[in-house]
């Protein structure tokens, strides 16, 4: 049996700092948490100790420990001491670092941030991307920008997209449209979708509707879904849609747009223009977008 487990017949009060650190490789886990709360309390006086083992240790544990009771630390070096840490060889300090400087949405980090959102490991790039929105500084969208182009998941993918929104710079965000890469366009489109500024224009989004990439296509269909006030914009294209022969994939989705849309009348007007040619697919079209709404 483990003699006092919780480590409640220590001293934790008087103890001296190095005697606190050396707790931190105590196999009791109570013991290890209750030594990074007593380091955390001791305030910017524990933050050398704590530096020297970031610098010294060869124990992730150990450093990860470390970390968190520098981050119970309200002080200019604690932040630097965390900060260091965004070099470590472990994987897990990084991560654990990344959680820090984002919590205390330290501007100081911008440099090493800008650099692992593209070149970290998916984790770590995902966390950079968290610190980066919450920092909302417009010179770290390209680098977002270029992390989409990289190996991404979906949880990286949505990471990176929420910061984009987080920073709200839309003039920033913009320059993703003018890459060549899929996904950097789509992160750029919902983002300018999502941010509180919301200028998206639809005129932006109509030619992604036809492009020959289906991310593309069904980023922007996804955008155009939620716009029931584009009907003015998309009338036109959809008109001229209809007025072509088109597959059962893209029948259905001019279907679906029209009838989100049936409530302007713009698409009012197209509705009606259709169901009077004489293209009879165009009005069997017309016809079951209508029955299947709630106009009268």
């Amino acid at each position: 049996m483990v003699k006092d487990p919780r480590g409640l017949k220590l001293d934790w009060q008087t103890v001296d700092l190095q005697t606190l650190v050396n707790r931190l490789k105590d196999s009791r886990s109570t013991v290890q948490k209750q030594a990074i709360h007593a380091l955390g309390s001791r305030g910017v006086s524990a933050v050398s100790v704590l530096l020297e083992v970031l610098d010294l240790s060869n124990r992730a544990s150990i450093k990860l420990s470390a970390i968190w009771a520098l981050t119970r630390i309200n002080h200019p070096t604690a932040r630097t001491a965390v900060r260091s840490a965004l070099t470590d060889a472990s994987e897990t300090v990084r991560q654990a670092a990344l959680h820090s400087v984002a919590l205390w949405r330290d501007a100081s980090a911008m440099t090493e941030l800008m650099s692992m959102v593209k070149d970290g490991s998916l984790s770590n790039r995902r966390v950079a991307a968290e610190a980066l929105g919450r920092l909302r500084d417009a010179s770290a969208v390209p680098a977002l920008l270029a992390s989409l182009e990289r190996d991404v998941d979906r949880t990286l993918e949505h990471s990176l997209s929420y910061a984009l929104i987080e920073i709200n710079d839309a003039v920033a965000v913009r320059q993703g449209l003018n890459s060549k890469n899929s996904q950097v366009i789509r992160g750029a489109l919902i983002a300018l979708d999502q941010m509180a500024e919301r200028d998206l224009k639809a005129r932006e989004v109509i030619p992604y509707l036809e492009s020959d990439d289906p991310v593309l296509v069904d980023t922007a269909n996804w955008v155009v879904s939620r716009h029931s006030d584009w009907g003015s914009d998309l009338a036109e294209y959809l008109s001229s849609l209809m007025k072509q022969s088109l597959s059962p994939e893209t029948r259905e989705a001019v279907m679906t747009k029209l009838a989100r849309l049936i409530d302007d009348s713009a698409i009012q007007e197209v509705i009606a223009e259709s169901l009077l040619g004489d293209a009879s697919e165009s009005r069997v079209m017309c016809l079951q977008v209508i029955g299947e709404s709630q106009l009268k």
